[in-house]
């Protein structure tokens, strides 16, 4: 391929050459050259990023590989958008979170494709690398307060590495490596990828919960559609342990300012994890809380008050919305949004003020930060069903699923 320009772009930590590419046809690329000898098999990677494409992932894609005169040269698509870093957290916390939904999605289809039968066994293979990791750490002269917590955790957690599957890799997913183009999540820089365990793979997201630990709850949700078992958390305390501990000692030669953030990453790290103490870190905490916190108003009976009554207008952005039901919310309480709780009041025709009733149900958000109350008078029953068609009006526009009580 030809180009008329090319800019150099001075960014990453990769050894790459990296420009913004224009062809003779105007159309932007990017073009990565790696030096001769360095790297990874670069052929390797462009056959799994085609294959990747082919699932769907939303990522540079894959145009042309060749050897020039600088080493290995790779063409692919332009992402023409921002690095997800430097916006995401001044967007709102619905955005946010379904941004996190769309880039564990993301990182599932990564992890569809399997890794080479020929793979090392995962126990033995990561045994082996977290040694190295509390060796390194051992022999570095910076140490950090609370890293006897993180090498107690490794020692007596080693047993959760046994028969592992294990996956293709990114191998290095977090914030920093992705960017927004047309409103949604695109995914760069595979150059690190790898095979293993694909839990593993969540130890960056370290990154993103400093930066956004709403997108970060949203990754984790997005990857496991809100139904994360024990397992993951105990494994993932694992792998963020070993990588924390080795952290300082990587950063020793980049200079104080890297040892300073590995620091400060490690003092977030035992406080989320009260050191170590917590299988569940603290920025996943108000998710558990806002489900916990509906499911405890399930068959209650509330005062609702109502602030969108039947047949009420709600302009949106891109569309208006009447209600044909009431809609309310419990003064004082506080939802997943930061805002007083929504409640659906069903079975009352005609528009009205306030209203005392039972939760009869939860529309669950799958995508979105918030769940609703639905309540009806008290001794009038609907079914599922009847309850699904009563809230679609808005809830068509979510990933919402219908808890009933039972």
């Amino acid at each position: 391929m030809e180009f008329v320009t090319k800019t150099l772009i001075e960014k990453g930590w990769s050894g790459d050459k990296k420009y913004c590419a224009t062809a003779v046809d105007g159309k932007k690329n990017l073009l990565r050259i790696t030096p001769h000898g360095s790297g990874k098999n670069r052929k390797e990677m462009f056959e799994m990023q085609k294959k990747l494409d082919t699932l769907g992932v939303p990522m540079c894609r894959p145009i042309e590989i060749g050897e020039c005169a600088e080493g290995t040269y790779v063409v692919q698509s332009w992402i023409d958008g921002v690095d997800a870093k430097d916006v995401l957290s001044d967007l709102d916390i619905t955005k946010q979170y379904s941004f996190g939904i769309e880039a564990g999605r993301i990182l599932k289809k990564i992890h569809s494709v399997p890794a080479p039968e020929d793979q090392p066994d995962w126990e033995v293979r990561f045994n082996n690398k977290m040694n190295r990791k509390i060796q390194m750490y051992n022999d570095c002269p910076i140490k950090f307060d609370g890293a006897e917590y993180i090498i107690d955790y490794i020692e007596n957690n080693r047993h959760l590495l046994k028969d592992r599957p294990q996956c293709y890799q990114h191998g290095d997913y977090h914030i920093g490596n992705m960017m927004i183009e047309n409103g949604h999540i695109v995914i760069i820089d595979f150059d690190r990828y790898d095979y293993g365990d694909p839990w593993e793979e969540f130890n960056r997201i370290v990154w993103c919960a400093q930066a956004c630990p709403i997108f970060s709850m949203g990754i984790v949700n997005g990857y496991f559609d809100g139904n994360v078992p024990l397992d993951f958390w105990k494994l993932l305390a694992l792998y963020i342990s070993s990588n924390t501990l080795s952290s300082v000692p990587w950063a020793v030669p980049f200079g104080d300012g890297e040892i300073q953030t590995m620091l400060n990453q490690a003092k977030d790290v035992l406080g989320w994890y009260d050191n170590m103490r917590n299988l569940v870190p603290t920025w996943y905490m108000p998710y558990i809380e806002r489900k916990n916190l509906v499911k405890s108003y399930l068959g209650k009976t509330v005062k609702i008050k109502i602030d969108r009554p039947i047949d009420y207008i709600h302009k949106k952005e891109n569309y208006s919305l009447t209600y044909p039901i009431n809609y309310g919310y419990i003064p004082g309480v506080l939802g997943g949004d930061g805002e007083e709780l929504d409640v659906y009041l069903i079975g009352v025709n005609e528009p009205v003020n306030e209203y005392t009733a039972k939760v009869i149900g939860i529309a669950h958000r799958h995508n979105d930060v918030e769940d609703k109350l639905i309540a009806a008078p008290d001794g009038v029953c609907f079914t599922k069903d009847e309850i699904e068609i009563a809230v679609r009006f808005q809830e068509q526009y979510y990933e919402t699923e219908i808890e009933v009580l039972k």
